[in-house]
């Protein structure tokens, strides 16, 4: 399974491995006990065990530390180390404890808990990467992203440059993220000024070249904002021409890619600019015997495309960035590769990679 997208600019502790390996082997030989009628066995110093305590030499029961007996997987301390026990006290593999993967949602706090907002990379070196997207326009030039909603309850659209009201429009259960595009941040002589109003209700938004009108448009608009929009995708690399529709009853107004116009709707004018697609980064740890060079544990990772990301079990949220659909100048285009044996696993690569179909 492959992914690829396109992203401008876009120490570890040292220690003994060798402990934590040899801990790890002794874990999984621990879990070859032999158990008698009553449920109780014999570890390695000859002590009578169940599944909450053991007994010494002079016969005396020691329950175990940590002890939970209304789980099903507890941890106990042992003899200086850690170990998982089910509730009949049979040590457990941490290895078949990790894989075990419910197809259930994981806490919202916890899934958060290492999320950091995504990082304007357009404003690092911005002169030298202006001269080299937009050669003959004065540098500096930078991007400013437009989101794009629709409802589909009531088919209105809304789009905005502003971030704060964006996340309110995307939080508030109406509207589902349709797309977002990159828009340049001055006139230059590649664009031109597209104005945006808004109306309610239903929600909604306008989108119009300056001095240029529907008349057949009754509706009340407010105004927005305006944004410098491509004239035409030909000539600007990664660009993709959209088509603004109108449809009536109310008044509205839809932003269209596609060669031929939507069923009932009415195509007006046109605009260029960068599509782009958000990414989500998830991270989570793994134990498995394949990883004994490592101490047995380390981490996954993985890139869900998508506006919007549901949260796993065993997984956290590391943060999100977004990358062109198409590879403009100067910038380079990765393929996300994954694979699910042994376990979930990715890699990214810039060009080809041998035996793909592993991936």
């Amino acid at each position: 399974m492959e992914n690829s997208f396109v992203s401008g600019q876009y120490d570890e502790n040292e220690g003994d491995l060798s402990s934590e390996v040899e801990e790890h082997e002794q874990v999984e030989e621990q879990s070859a006990v032999v158990y008698d009628e009553n449920g109780q066995y014999y570890d390695e110093n000859g002590y009578l065990c169940d599944a909450y305590g053991y007994y010494d030499e002079e016969g005396e029961y020691h329950e175990y530390e940590g002890e939970n007996n209304d789980g099903d997987v507890n941890e106990i301390e042992h003899d200086g180390k850690k170990l998982l026990v089910d509730k009949h006290g049979r040590i457990l593999s941490e290895q078949k404890i990790a894989e075990a993967d419910p197809n259930l949602p994981e806490d919202y706090d916890v899934f958060m808990s290492a999320f950091q907002p995504q990082r304007l990379a357009s404003v690092l070196d911005a002169d030298a990467a202006s001269l080299c997207v937009w050669p003959n326009e004065p540098p500096p030039l930078s991007l400013i992203r437009f989101d794009y909603y629709e409802n589909t309850g009531k088919l209105s659209h809304f789009g905005t440059t502003d971030l704060k009201e964006s996340r309110k429009v995307r939080h508030s259960g109406s509207f589902v993220p349709i797309k977002s595009l990159l828009f340049i941040n001055k006139p230059t002589s590649l664009t031109k000024e597209l104005e945006i109003f808004k109306a309610a209700p239903p929600l909604r938004s306008r989108f119009k070249p300056l001095n240029s009108n529907n008349k057949r448009d009754v509706a009340r608009w407010l105004p927005s904002e305006t944004v410098h929009a491509f004239v035409g995708a030909p000539g600007n690399v990664g660009s993709v021409d959209y088509h603004i529709e109108w449809t009536d009853g109310p008044d509205r107004y839809t932003l269209n890619s596609s060669l031929d116009a939507r069923a009932g709707w009415r195509r007006l004018w046109r605009f260029a600019a960068y599509p782009v697609t958000q990414y989500f980064i998830l991270e989570r740890s793994i134990t498995h015997e394949c990883m004994g060079s490592e101490g047995g544990t380390g981490k996954t990772y993985d890139i869900v495309t998508g506006s919007s990301v549901f949260a796993r079990k065993h997984w956290r949220l590391l943060g999100s960035f977004y990358a062109f659909d198409l590879q403009l100048p100067c910038t380079n285009k990765y393929t996300v590769y994954t694979a699910q044996e042994p376990f979930h696993r990715m890699r990214m690569s810039m060009g080809s990679i041998h035996n793909t179909s592993e991936w």
